[in-house]
């Protein structure tokens, strides 16, 4: 073979070793990340990637104390609004995110509370030796709906956003509780108790026409209006543990979106109505967990982690497209001890293993070449 023969022949066997080790880095690559049914890329190692505007408010129990709490939808900047030795709970945001009603017994007994969005200028809305509880703003602002034990069983009223003209809509000897208004205004969902067993109702707004819509011998709880009426999700024990379910706001579609064998509660729309927020007890180590999914269960993620008991979420204010605050080019997902989150884009077990092979098969390929080139 002669010299020129010689270097063609290994021009040849350089490109093919160039093409195949490019390859071989491509696969590689592969492994490091997902895709899942969200349409978002999230690492294998759980850290996400998604984009989530918007604030959600929580109840958490600081220092032994329960106090209303805001973190920003994409899991960081958590913060105390409250910061009071009474018992802050159940908060709810007025419609344009302006105001915050929420329960409190610092006045010594459960009374519906107004604050501005930032924890300032706290105002008692309700006065009654009674406990009032669970407000829930109607769409337009102007009134607040809630629950109240002072006609001696527990009820619905409607009050003025400003405390005035509080009037019990349910008269009913059942108790009820847990009212979340329509979309529209139109209507309100609550917890009717009947016997030993809460149902989810739904009834207009002044209290006619109420309507089963669960009707099981499970208990169901905390019922949620879906942003354009279609839905309601809520949470129940009929598969034995607690579990987020939805269905259409006729009760019909009901479907299991959670299905895990942990304690699920607790859930909240997105202002979009394209997510849920809600708690969790899925984690070892921890109390509870505030998660996100998708609206029909799927991309489970969670924002933050609490050693103390926390629930009540509720979602306000996305913005279309996010502001570019809310996305942060990485996001590892808030918990207790920063120090131990996963580091953000660390490729997954398997992605390590298939670049170590990639390096191997090059090695050996480049050390073949070498010594056909001595010969």
């Amino acid at each position: 073979m002669d010299a020129y023969t010689r270097v063609e022949k290994m021009s040849r066997i350089n490109r093919i070793f160039l093409v195949f080790c490019g390859t071989l880095f491509v696969l590689g690559l592969f492994p490091l990340w997902e895709s899942d049914s969200c349409g978002k890329t999230f690492y294998s190692d759980n850290t996400s990637l998604q984009e989530m505007c918007g604030k959600i408010l929580f109840d958490a129990s600081i220092d032994d104390n329960s106090e209303i709490c805001m973190i920003d939808a994409n899991g960081e900047n958590q913060i105390n609004l409250t910061n009071n030795p009474a018992f802050d709970v159940f908060p709810a945001w007025s419609p344009d995110g302006g105001k915050i009603a929420f329960t409190s017994d610092r006045g010594g007994n459960k009374e519906i509370y107004i604050m501005d969005a930032d924890g300032s200028n706290i105002q008692r809305l309700t006065n009654n030796p009674a406990n009032d509880v669970y407000p829930a703003w109607s769409p337009d602002g102007g009134k607040i709906a809630f629950t109240s034990d002072r006609g001696g069983n527990v009820e619905i009223y409607i009050m003025d956003a400003d405390g005035s003209n509080q009037i019990n809509v349910t008269k009913d000897l059942s108790s009820d509780s847990d009212p979340a208004w329509s979309p529209d205004g139109t209507r309100i969902v609550f917890v009717r108790s009947i016997g030993s067993n809460d149902e989810i109702f739904v009834m207009n707004a002044d209290g006619t026409n109420p309507v089963n819509l669960t009707n099981n011998p499970a208990s169901d709880a905390n019922p949620a209006w879906s942003p354009d009426g279609e839905k309601i999700a809520f949470h129940s024990y009929r598969d034995g543990n607690g579990e987020i379910y939805v269905v259409d706001a006729d009760g019909s579609n009901l479907v299991n979106v959670t299905n895990i064998s942990t304690t699920e509660r607790d859930p909240a729309w997105s202002p979009d109505g394209t997510m849920i927020v809600y708690i969790s007890k899925r984690e070892a180590g921890f109390n509870v967990e505030i998660y996100v999914m998708n609206s029909d269960g799927t991309c489970q993620r969670r924002l933050s982690s609490f050693y103390g008991p926390a629930g009540r979420p509720a979602w306000c204010c996305s913005s279309s497209p996010c502001p570019e605050e809310f996305l942060p080019p990485e996001y590892v997902p808030a918990t207790t001890s920063p120090e131990t989150s996963p580091v953000a884009g660390e490729p997954s077990p398997l992605g390590y293993a298939f670049i170590i092979l990639v390096v191997l098969v090059a090695a050996i390929i480049a050390l073949i070449i070498l010594l056909s080139k001595n010969k």
